[in-house]
């Protein structure tokens, strides 16, 4: 009995350990006995491990409705992971590694981890992600009744989203973006981690919401509790790049705006352009969010696409005025974000919002929800260093276990 409590103690520990730290790496795949690419016709539980050493290949493909699970799973592929382009699946991914090997054709980017069109429904957890290009979902509007829940993206580990070609080049690139994905319901992206390194991928955004929404605002999508370090373009030097960390309102105008949302409790580290924005929507609250940046590599270089903690702007503006404008709340984050984009000297940026915006939202400046400088001063590498010691106290903390749950 002593013995088992000794093994189930430290089982326990290095479970921990290595889920919860963020530079957990996942055992490299080559020690794997491969199978060829596998096209799934029917549903079931599919554990095998799937190899495509052709960027034309997926090496998972998924061709029916009925329900398929990959439990355990270790996928690998030169294109897409994950191909589940036909319209009206039904996935469940968990437990499953995903890495990204390098390309077999010139102009054509990392494989994606999910390339989705259709989907009915979506559960990916615990699962650990490297370098791919995202998690792609579009069309997901769902009229099926007997479907509850619609989108969980949850305790996953993934490192170094890339959009980079081979031969120079690049396409965008998310851990995760939702594009035309309409009336969603009791869905969430929560409790993710993600670490991009410079000069090792190309990142454009952590989360992008494009022409999405909720099912309503008591129902709403719900981006909570996930952990970013990173979004660099490469090379990070860079001055041009159009990525940040969550894209609450992007695309879309009038009615099919992003609406229905609310984000609050992210950790977003060095997130280049902005932590958290809005271009356009209605009906999207923000709160309670942690950005922090120094716009510098960890090894000091600066890198000049760092601009704003968080903004917000209404592109429907011309178009509808604001009709498709309101009920925006941004309340309570905690910002402390540095750039050089003003006269090539360090400063703080937190906000960008203008004095019309302001009036049309919720923005408090002062009192108990107003949005505040997190740490006094700039940011610097031990302000990042606290913060990701907040992060790893909060998943300690948790109930949660983040990554594989079967290693």
């Amino acid at each position: 009995m002593i013995q088992l409590l000794i093994y189930l103690l430290v089982t326990i520990v290095v479970r921990t350990n290595g889920h919860h730290g963020l530079d957990y790496v996942a055992p490299a795949p080559q020690a794997l006995v491969w199978q060829e690419p596998l096209t799934i016709t029917r549903g079931g539980t599919y554990r095998g491990n799937y190899r495509s050493l052709d960027s034309n290949v997926p090496a998972v493909r998924i061709r029916t409705t009925q329900p398929v699970t990959l439990d355990g799973a270790n996928v690998y592929g030169a294109g897409d992971l994950i191909d589940a382009k036909f319209k009206n699946n039904h996935l469940t991914i968990v437990n499953t590694h995903l890495w990204a090997g390098p390309q077999t054709l010139n102009n054509k980017r990392r494989g994606k981890t999910l390339d989705a069109n259709g989907t009915r429904y979506l559960k990916f957890e615990h699962n650990y992600i490297e370098h791919t290009s995202g998690i792609y979902l579009a069309d997901m509007q769902v009229d099926d009744p007997s479907i509850a829940k619609h989108l969980s993206i949850r305790y996953n580990i993934c490192r170094n989203i890339d959009g980079r070609y081979r031969n120079g080049g690049r396409e965008t690139a998310q851990f995760v973006q939702l594009n035309s994905c309409g009336d969603l319901k009791q869905s969430e992206i929560a409790w993710n981690m993600a670490v991009n390194e410079p000069f090792v991928c190309d990142t454009e955004d952590f989360i992008n919401i494009f022409q999405s929404w909720g099912a309503s605002m008591s129902d709403a999508l719900l981006i909570h509790d996930n952990f970013c370090l990173g979004t660099y373009p490469n090379p990070p030097l860079d001055p041009v790049h159009s990525g940040g960390g969550i894209m609450l309102g992007d695309g879309g105008k009038g009615p099919n705006s992003n609406h229905n949302i609310k984000c609050y409790n992210n950790h977003l580290l060095e997130t280049s352009q902005y932590g958290i924005a809005l271009v356009r929507g209605y009906n999207i609250w923000w709160y309670d969010n942690r950005i922090v940046a120094t716009a510098l590599t960890p090894d000091g270089q600066r890198v000049p696409g760092f601009n704003v903690g968080m903004y917000c702007y209404n592109d429907n503006r011309s178009l509808n005025g604001n009709t498709y404008f309101y009920n925006i709340r941004v309340f309570r984050n905690g910002v402390c974000y540095n750039t050089y984009k003003y006269n090539h000297q360090l400063q703080s940026n937190l906000f960008d919002f203008s004095s019309y915006v302001k009036s049309q939202i919720y923005f408090p400046e002062t009192g108990p929800d107003a949005n505040y400088r997190l740490y006094p001063g700039l940011a610097t590498a031990a302000t990042i260093a606290a913060e990701k010691e907040v992060w790893r106290q909060k998943v300690l903390a948790s109930p949660y276990t983040l990554g594989p749950l079967n290693e």
